[in-house]
């Protein structure tokens, strides 16, 4: 039989219900001429319809049959079948099963996959086997795949207990029991089980049972790139890439690991390398390079747009939490020999609405641990000899960046300080309220300082004051006949500095510039 002929027959979507057969049955007798009468109850439709009914039994059958050889199709004892080929089975009534929070102290900056079969565990529990003391650690895994999503921060997801570690002699566990993530998952920070977990009185469902047995599958492909990979991230290692190279010999593969610290964690790289060892095929060989972790702890000075707020104010504290969370996932987004931008790291703080200006101090810190050194504290500190002014700092090829998990970020709540221009002209124009004189000259002086180019030229950054640019400022854009005073007050200090012909005054960048107090004298025209 043809392609086509085959899809003549066969159409995609073709109804094998009992009407469906019945009336396609109906149809071809009529057009054929054998049929002239559809009325129900008549011989020839009596006949049809009982053929009709075990056709549309059988059509039933062969779909049961069909979709009972795949995983996502297969329903019950048919699926216990299908998932046998890859060495799972039900876990049956009786088995510990509850509910476990997974969370982290921001909100989540975009969706986080919580794998089905993730384990979770806790410290070992004293139980007494047949007699003897002995110690479990109790380990469970997550039932279905579930997303945290972006914007939260915590997740509740349903835990039961695996079939490679026997917890028969352990029958419940009592709250905050399960602390522990044996193979980190990027994104979460803390488990714990809020309730007890009990022992389930029913059988594994079949969405769990196929989550599961996913797991199993594509942890069962061996010998490629992805399935590498796969094996390495399982042993808890979060940024991997395996790579073939375009020059060299066929079967080579770099492997190269990124997480920070991990050069130095001899126990997780033999862990590693064991997991290559098993999944790579025959004769291939895989190169593990482990890249140089460049630890950063930038100083911070941050001010926010609330004048009121201070260290001690209820609310830094979070403010500063959620800034250093922004500049973490900033860093760690990074990759091997990348630059940390000044701009990118001051927008990261510049998106939290109540933050009004970020800068970088100088103790800014940029380095890796000497050799033999295990204190993190000891860092020999490069960020001088890799900074680009106003760029930022730069990493070499095979150096990976981190925020210095000991220093972190040292982020500082930077006091708003003003300085205040206290001006006095005198007007020609008596038919205007005093209040609208007063106002234009306000506006016209704010729209002047806001032209003034800064002079970068000295540190830190400032706009000089001049009494001729005011003057002209003034005269073209008001009444203004004459510029009796401009005081200038800083009041960090308290300092005043009176603007004159032959006296200049500066507000540094720093400083908040506001029009404090306008003194209006009319002169009669």
């Amino acid at each position: 039989m043809s392609d086509s002929s085959a899809k003549e027959l066969f159409p995609e979507g073709l109804d094998t219900s009992f009407q469906g057969v019945r009336e396609r049955m109906l149809d071809s007798l009529e057009s054929s001429g054998l049929l002239s009468d559809r009325t129900p109850g008549s011989v020839l439709r009596t006949l049809v319809e009982t053929f009709s009914r075990e056709m549309a039994t059988f059509y039933a059958a062969l779909t049961l049959a069909h979709d009972s050889g795949y995983l996502d199709t297969a329903q019950g004892p048919a699926l216990d079948k299908v998932v046998a080929m890859l060495g799972v089975t039900r876990a049956r009534a009786g088995r510990l099963t509850g509910k476990v929070a997974l969370s982290r102290a921001t909100p989540a900056p975009d969706d986080i996959i919580i794998p089905a079969g993730l384990r979770v565990a806790g410290p070992p529990v004293k139980v007494t086997v047949k007699g003897k003391e002995e110690s479990i650690t109790p380990t469970l895994e997550v039932a279905e795949q579930t997303v945290l999503r972006r914007g939260e921060r915590r997740l509740l997801v349903v835990a039961q207990e695996t079939q490679d570690v026997d917890l028969s002699a352990i029958p419940s566990l009592a709250p905050g029991a399960l602390n522990q993530l044996p193979r980190p998952l990027l994104g979460v920070e803390t488990i714990a089980n809020p309730d007890p977990i009990l022992r389930g009185g029913a059988d594994e469902p079949d969405e769990s049972l196929r989550a599961r047995a996913r797991v199993a599958l594509r942890a069962g492909e061996q010998a490629t790139r992805e399935s590498i990979e796969a094996a390495v991230r399982a042993q808890g290692v979060q940024q991997v890439t395996v790579e073939e190279p375009q020059e060299g010999p066929a079967g080579q593969l770099i492997v190269r690991i990124s997480d920070p610290g991990f050069e130095r964690d001899a126990e997780r790289q033999e862990a590693v390398r064991s997991a290559i060892s098993a999944t790579k095929a025959a004769g291939v060989r895989a190169s593990v390079i482990y890249l140089k972790t460049v630890y950063f702890a930038p100083e911070i000075f941050v001010e926010v747009d609330d004048e009121q707020m201070t260290a001690e104010h209820p609310d830094w504290p979070a403010l500063r939490a959620e800034i250093d969370a922004g500049v973490r996932r900033y860093v760690a987004g990074l990759g091997a020999g990348s630059k940390l931008l000044l701009d990118k790291l001051r927008a990261t703080a510049l998106a939290i609405p109540k933050v009004r200006s970020v800068s970088f101090g100088p103790q800014t810190a940029l380095g890796s641990l000497p050799e033999g050194t295990t204190d993190l504290t000891q860092i020999t500190n490069v960020a001088a000899d890799r900074y680009t002014e106003g760029v930022g700092w730069a990493l070499e090829a095979q150096e990976t960046p981190a925020i210095h998990p000991t220093l972190g970020a040292a982020i500082y709540l930077k006091a708003v300080t003003r300085a205040r221009l206290n001006v006095a002209v005198s007007m020609l124009n008596n038919s205007m309220p005093l209040a609208t004189l007063q106002e234009s000259v306000r506006a016209a002086l704010t729209a002047w300082f806001n032209t003034l180019p800064p002079d970068a030229s000295v540190t830190p950054t400032q706009r000089t004051l001049k009494l001729s640019s005011a003057e002209s400022a003034l005269k073209a854009k008001t009444l203004t006949s004459a510029v009796k005073s401009l005081q200038l007050v800083h009041e960090h200090n308290g300092d005043s500095e009176d603007i004159t012909a032959s006296t200049d005054a500066v507000v540094l960048d720093e400083e908040r510039f506001s029009i404090g107090r306008v003194t209006v004298t009319v002169e009669s025209a």
